[in-house]
């Protein structure tokens, strides 16, 4: 297999949107149809070392038809809601099983 990488720039770059304004990162990626699904991470603040930096993460949601242009809801699909999840959930992970789709994270708090 031979791969060949059509940009140099990022597939999705952070927004003025307050809970992705400083990174978007580490994407869970599916097919659904003619569709390509992302679930990713995104932070509210810039990184510092991980306990001082008081940024929270949320999981965005994005689809795209053509791998390049991608549309964003404009609020995560997923916050932290308990206290094991303070600082919000990070990095998913998409599986299909059976007719279902189905996400796993982890989440710091």
């Amino acid at each position: 297999m031979r791969l060949h990488r059509l940009s140099t720039d990022p597939v999705l770059v952070p927004s003025a949107v307050r809970w992705e304004s400083a990174a978007v990162f580490n994407p869970a990626l599916a097919v659904r149809g003619r569709r390509l699904v992302m679930l990713y991470r995104a932070s509210d603040l810039p990184f510092g070392r991980a306990y001082d930096s008081p940024y929270v993460s949320a999981i965005g949601y994005a689809e795209s038809s053509d791998g390049i242009n991608w549309e964003r809801r404009p609020e995560p699909v997923l916050r932290g809601e308990r206290e094991w999840e303070a600082r919000g959930p990070e990095d998913p992970r998409l599986t299909r099983i059976g007719g279902r789709w189905h996400m796993v994270y982890t989440a710091f708090g």
